[in-house]
């Protein structure tokens, strides 16, 4: 897949950026004088053990929290300003907390400016900010309206875009709708942050940010622990008070990406490669697209067939036909060589990321992609990656909801350069692989980009790289670690007492898709009365670093979990007699136990209330002598619910 240099073409836009400047790229009124400022901010390092700490963002709310912010060498990397259509910049109760000109002074390039905007006067006001005031580079916009932020874009599209998303939003729909607005961080609330949803948001190429939901430490640690890229809070201190306490960890692993399936042990951008890999372990498979001369999208690493085939040609200059008449060869048994929809076909009976490196430099090549994504329905598990500059502008242009990356080296040095080709083209990076990991993450990490990194020959490279804490790993060896933990979490159980790094049951989930316990030990937990708040940590043989839990309960001994307590009350609801009393009355005292959250999670008192109703009628109609013929249902759930209700304070 990958070239050792970058094209020529991509070469000359750069320098069509440094001699011509960036506003020719977007449509748009001539841009007004303005003092340009194209310095990168230097952001606050911690001295966390965690290796690929979340970036740490304040939301300032008020004067307090601006003053905070440059007080201390201790500072956010972000700060979350709520910026008006006057250029002012407001508090949480709408006062005025000073011009922006004067709070970004304040900040001294020492904290990335985040500028929130709430309505269409706010973006018309920051559009005119930097038109006429200052072209500030490194800035980022935000708001709960992507169109907003891709207006803003549309006009500067360098600078970086955010969109927050309300609790319930479809995975999916948010990864669209944030590259569709230019965007590159996704921020969604705490209750959404689960490894499962951050992984799948990374997975895309767009960046997670978690609004933890306060400043304790059973939050702070939650939000760590499911992955995501950052941490929003008013009280930064407290984020980093938590990410200190950490021991040397990671608070994600890396995405497994098969380039061109499994090179060492099936035919390069073949179906057995495509379904051996999303057998063994890998995330995402990384094949090559050429375009045919009647227009199909074939899927081969070279130019030419000669390497991996039984025939010889260039791929572009033969129809499917002739393509077809010759067989995959590296290994036996030789097989078809497959199009883009026998690579799909494959795909859509798994969870596996396709990514596309499109080969060819002929733009219609996008437009036919586009063509088989809705002929498939296969939108969600596709992103496009590129050398060339003119297939990623289609790309922005004609598939915006599709996510992209550049291939061309990234570095700490071309970063302004960087970052304005990621705006031309809406697209993230996927750069040659490192051992700088300041530049993962005092330069992306902080910024809100996800670090792709290619290409790992073996176990040892994915492994290295997964120690660095870079996020996506493109690699030639993916069944090698197909054993290894993607995640871990915690089974529900009951203590009678927790203490520091005593010996805890965790449940493993393995790249493979398998979950198998293991122990691990308790990093930490707090007593919360009915309950422990715990964080558990894990590593095996072949890991450098702890991996975390997110927060979960173990509830004390004599207690039981939400979910077997609603088993009990099911199987008895199944059997219940005139004899149950003692049993419903046990229910009742385990249900005691719960926490609020948990006793109405579940609809666990809603099925405790039919449980009694149901006992009361049988004991009625043992008295009468007459036979219940009510069974717990939903016709007696309404009005059941309404007179519990009248019992909640």
């Amino acid at each position: 897949m990958k070239k050792k240099k970058a094209s020529a073409l991509f070469c000359a836009t750069v320098f069509l950026f440094c001699a011509f400047g960036f506003s020719g790229f977007f449509v748009g009124a001539a841009r007004a004088e303005a003092a340009t400022d194209n310095r990168l901010v230097k952001t606050y390092q911690s001295s966390s053990r965690i290796q690929n700490e979340p970036t740490v963002v304040c939301d300032v709310t008020d004067k307090a929290t601006l003053e905070k912010l440059t007080a201390q060498d201790e500072r956010p990397s972000n700060a979350i300003l709520h910026f008006d259509a006057n250029a002012d910049i407001k508090g949480a109760k709408g006062e005025v907390l000073g011009s922006f000109s004067e709070v970004f002074a304040s900040l001294n390039k020492t904290i990335i400016p985040v500028l929130c905007l709430a309505d269409a006067a706010a973006a018309d006001a920051a559009i005119k900010f930097l038109k006429e005031e200052i072209d500030i580079l490194d800035l980022a916009v935000m708001s709960e309206d992507p169109l907003l932020v891709g207006k803003v874009k549309e006009q500067n599209g360098k600078i970086r875009g955010i969109v927050s998303y309300p609790a319930g939003r479809e995975l999916y729909d948010i990864v669209r709708t944030t590259n569709k607005n230019y965007a590159n961080v996704a921020v969604i609330p705490q209750s959404m942050a689960t490894q499962e949803n951050v992984r799948y948001i990374h997975a895309r190429f767009k960046t997670v940010w978690v609004r933890a939901d306060g400043s304790e430490k059973k939050d702070l640690y939650d939000c760590v622990g499911s992955g995501a890229y950052g941490i929003i809070s008013s009280d930064f201190h407290a984020v980093y008070n938590v990410l200190n306490e950490y021991w040397k960890g990671l608070s994600r692993m890396p995405f497994n990406v098969a380039h061109r399936g499994l090179p060492n042990e099936c035919n390069e951008n073949s179906v057995s490669g495509i379904e051996e890999a999303a057998k063994h372990g890998a995330t995402h498979v990384e094949l090559d697209g050429y375009l045919t001369t009647d227009g199909e999208i074939v899927l081969m690493h070279d130019d030419s067939i000669d390497r991996t085939t039984t025939g010889s040609g260039k791929v572009e200059s033969m129809s499917l036909a002739e393509i077809r008449r010759y067989k995959l060869s590296q290994f036996k048994p030789e097989e078809q060589i497959p199009t883009l929809d026998d690579a799909i076909r494959a795909l859509k009976q798994t969870d596996v990321v396709l990514i596309l490196e499109i080969k060819s430099s002929k733009k219609e090549i996008v437009d036919i992609l586009k063509r088989k994504l809705e002929e498939y329905d296969f939108w969600r598990q596709t992103v496009v990656i590129s050398f060339n500059p003119s297939i990623l502008s289609k790309m922005k242009d004609s598939l915006p909801e599709v996510p992209t990356a550049n291939l061309n080296a990234a570095s700490a040095a071309s970063f302004v350069s960087v970052l304005n080709w990621m705006g031309a083209y809406n697209t993230g990076i996927d750069t040659p692989s490192t051992s700088d990991i300041s530049f993962n993450e005092a330069t992306l990490r902080d910024r809100g980009i996800v670090g792709w990194y290619w290409t790992y020959s073996d176990f040892a490279g994915i492994n290295g790289a997964a120690a660095r804490g870079f996020v996506g790993v493109t690699n030639n060896d993916a069944s090698s670690y197909e054993n290894m933990p993607m995640y871990i979490s915690a089974p529900e159980f009951c203590a009678a007492a927790l203490t520091e790094e005593a010996e805890l049951p965790v449940v493993v989930t393995e790249y493979s898709g398998r979950k198998r316990e293991e122990t691990g030990i308790v990093f930490s937990f707090e007593d919360k009365g009915k309950y422990y708040s715990a964080v558990a940590a894990y590593k095996n043989k072949s890991m450098t670093h702890y991996l975390y839990t997110q927060t979960f309960k173990v509830y004390k001994e004599g207690a039981v979990s939400p979910v077997k307590l609603n088993e009990r009350i099911d199987a008895l609801s199944s059997r219940l007699d005139k004899n149950s009393g003692g049993e419903i009355e046990e229910l009742k005292r385990l249900f005691s136990l719960l926490t609020d959250e948990d006793q109405s999670s579940l609809g666990t008192d809603e099925k405790i209330a039919l449980l009694e109703q149901k006992f009361t009628e049988l004991q009625e109609n043992e008295g009468t002598g007459c036979k219940s013929s009510l069974p717990i249902s939903l016709s007696v759930f309404p009005a059941l619910l309404l007179f519990r209700k009248k019992k909640r304070p």
